[in-house]
């Protein structure tokens, strides 16, 4: 009776307005008596022509107020489902400025807003607007379209950012509301999502039965855009289940049913799955060129759709796409410029999942190009990036056994209040017992619901107790081990040269020094005997607390050898260091070949004659302007198969020349844009450059080229640099 009497009202206009003003009032008059809730938006785009697109434009300039912020949002759902987001946003932010009061229409244009934000990758964006019309719909607790609509626009947020525990709550929300109310169209799209979800958690039978239902409601409507997601979800279970032509037949009709209705976005992700597909099927046994050609278009069209409309999610897996086809087309420059396109379109939209997937592509990339120092560099990556995703995905997955109870329980009230309400219509004398029933039905759920919280509250509270305990024992052991290595620190500190020393000896230079952790296997050495001044920069096998044992003993041996044995020469002086360290190691039953790279040089500091020796680290020094270098002998301090007797080199210097002694430390940082290693010519430069500097100039220099080129990277070994000026 209420439909009739505003049908007559509209027609009773129709006699007091011109003729084309009166085909814009009927269509929009006759669309406010059907539009009672938001899926009706769906039910308005599936009708729509360019006529009443025109008419809607028209009352967005000369309608009510009222009718333009409906007009607006029209616009704004149908603009955003052929993907035309600009336009989209632009009717839906009029909508916003023009709606002081209307809540209802006040949570479609958050919704759509929020959806379009969803479309584009830009998922904090889109919760924001979806969370604004979830607390405006809370305003007066409303169960409705409204509501349901929202649980699902959650939903799929979540599910892109990989929550899968707040996915499944939305989304069976979604289910309960729709159900509830027997909506048509939000059972239609609710029922692809979940099949979606299923099919994310690889249970195939559940997906599939999603999708059937999602089908079934579609036969009487025809929703040309949720047709296509249900045969991409189809054609998505028949590649896992190895039915490849089967999937090539599906995705095509995704292709046309989306062409169809206008939506970019989904023809794009048609295409990424016949590209993939077609790639399979050449992976598979179908090794033809053709094969990759289709691939590779699909991909293109895909990276090129995503593109129109800046989907960067989308954008991520055609470049990515493309970049397989041209590894197999052996195109490998044209790869991995891709790979890295794809990484850092990735990092700007945070998708974790393919960020640490494109750093194995990467590192597998320079692993069958033999760059091991690229490849371990891209692997280091991977393993933090998977470390860290896999984390998250452990706490997500306890969230969902969590909230499972709840989910099941919170369908299970609706279904039963929803079965009451029945009853109570058709056999109104039964009303008091069925009430009663209800409640001692709820009431044990409740119960039962409660007594099972407590239960995973107490082993929750039993397991966090036994962490607790297990932190506070593993914080103590840390904390002595911590001690332990601080006082190492301290003693290892006690054999190096002090500040005091070095003026001590009158020796002008800089020290730097920059161990990995908190003890070192990389030392310094220096000792006086009558003119002569013997300074040395040694690097013992390993670093942290191994390399520190390494570096006392073999400091000792030093001492030994010039203090002790009162050798001068110092080739001689490695020979006997040598000697001692191997009968050191001899005592022990394990064949240990553990040794050090060393750097040694004694200074007459009356005519400046140097003698030098080296095992594996070379003598860099400046006379008169000109960079020179002294090879070292190829061979370590310790047990080697083959030892030879160190060769002592003699140079005669001059006032203000220099001497640089290092370990491999510096040189073999990895930092710079490419991850690679700083190495030793880059060092050289850096050195001689800065030559004529002030030697704590010097020092400072190397400090920060050093911090700029490691930028966020681990320090990778002991550092240490010594320049002598004369």
């Amino acid at each position: 009776m209420l439909l009739n009497k505003r049908v007559a009202k509209a027609l009773g206009i129709i006699k007091i307005v011109k003729k084309q003003t009166l085909f814009l009032v009927i269509i929009f008059n006759l669309s406010l008596i059907y539009t009672k809730a938001e899926s009706d938006f769906y039910k308005f785009l599936i009708s729509l022509n360019s006529k009443s697109i025109d008419s809607l434009l028209k009352i967005t300039t000369t309608g009510q107020t009222k009718n333009k912020i409906k007009a607006h949002n029209y616009l704004g759902a149908y603009f955003e489902s052929i993907s035309n987001y600009p336009l989209a946003i632009f009717h839906l932010n009029q909508a916003n400025v023009l709606n002081k009061i209307n809540d209802n229409e006040k949570i479609i244009t958050q919704n759509f807003l929020g959806y379009i934000y969803w479309h584009k990758s830009n998922y904090d964006s889109a919760l924001i607007y979806h969370q604004l019309a979830l607390k405006t719909i809370n305003k007066n607790n409303p169960v409705n379209n409204h509501l349901a609509f929202t649980y699902l626009m959650l939903g799929n947020d979540y599910y892109d950012l990989g929550d899968y525990s707040k996915t499944s709550k939305y989304f069976f929300n979604s289910l309960a509301i729709y159900e509830k109310l027997n909506d048509t169209i939000g059972l239609i799209q609710i029922h692809n999502r979940l099949s979606k979800l299923y099919y994310k958690l690889k249970d195939y039978a559940k997906a599939k039965n999603h999708i059937s239902i999602s089908q079934q409601y579609n036969k009487s409507v025809q929703y040309i855009r949720e047709l296509a997601i249900s045969y991409n979800s189809i054609g998505n279970i028949q590649i896992e289940t190895g039915s490849l032509n089967s999937a090539l037949y599906y995705f095509t009709k995704t292709h046309t049913e989306f062409k169809k209705c206008g939506d970019v976005i989904g023809q794009a992700i048609a295409s990424i799955n016949l590209g993939d597909t077609y790639q399979t099927l050449y992976e598979r046994g179908t090794p033809r060129k053709s094969i990759l050609d289709s691939s590779f278009k699909y991909y293109l069209q895909s990276y090129n759709l995503n593109k129109s409309v800046n989907n960067k999610f989308g954008m991520i897996y055609g470049v990515w796409g493309l970049s397989d086809i041209e590894m197999k087309n052996g195109n490998t420059k044209e790869a991995y410029t891709n790979y890295l396109n794809a990484l850092q379109l990735s990092k700007s939209i945070n998708a974790k999942s393919e960020i640490y997937n494109l750093y194995w592509k990467l590192h597998s990339f320079f692993e069958l190009k033999g760059n091991k120092d690229s490849s371990y560099y891209y692997l280091k990556y991977y393993i933090t990036a998977k470390n860290k995703l896999e984390n998250e995905e452990q706490t997500k997955a306890l969230l969902r056994q969590e909230s499972k109870y709840e989910i099941d329980k919170r369908i299970a009230e609706q279904k039963e209040i929803i079965e009451r309400e029945k009853l109570i219509a058709t056999e109104k004398n039964k009303r008091k017992n069925y009430i009663i029933f209800g409640i001692v039905i709820v009431l044990i759920i409740l119960i039962y619901a409660v007594i099972n919280s407590i239960k995973k509250i107490k082993i929750i509270n039993s397991k966090n107790e036994t962490i607790n305990i297990i932190n506070a024992e593993l914080t103590i052991q840390k904390k002595e081990i911590t001690d332990s290595i601080n006082y190492a620190r301290t003693l290892q500190e006690a054999i190096l040269p002090s500040e005091k020393y070095f003026n001590e000896c009158n020796l002008n230079c800089f020290v730097f020094y920059k161990p990995k952790d908190i003890v070192a296997g990389d030392f310094y050495w220096l000792e006086k005997r009558n003119d002569l001044l013997f300074i040395a920069v040694a690097d013992c096998t390993g670093h942290g607390v191994p390399g520190a044992m390494g570096s006392v003993l073999c400091s000792n041996a030093l001492n030994r050898s010039l203090l002790e044995f009162g050798i001068l020469d110092p080739g001689e002086i490695l020979n006997k260091t040598r000697t001692l360290i191997v009968e050191t190691f001899s005592k022990s039953e394990k064949d240990v070949k553990d040794g050090m790279d060393i750097s040694l040089l004694s200074i007459n500091m009356n005519t400046l004659e140097i003698n030098w020796a080296g095992a594996n680290n070379p003598l860099w020094y400046i006379c008169q302007s000109e960079v020179k270098e002294i090879k070292p002998d190829k061979q370590a301090i310790g047990k080697t198969d083959n030892p030879l007797p160190f060769t002592t080199h003699k140079i005669k210097l001059n006032k203000n020349d220099m001497l640089f002694l290092f370990t491999d430390g510096y040189a073999d940082q990895f930092g710079g844009e490419k991850g690679k290693k700083f190495k030793y010519k880059p060092l050289k430069e850096l050195l001689t450059n800065n030559a004529h500097f002030q030697l704590t100039e010097q020092k400072q220099l190397l400090f920060e080229r050093f911090e700029n080129w490691r930028g966020n990277l681990d320090q990778v070994d002991d550092v240490c640099v010594i320049g002598i000026k004369l």
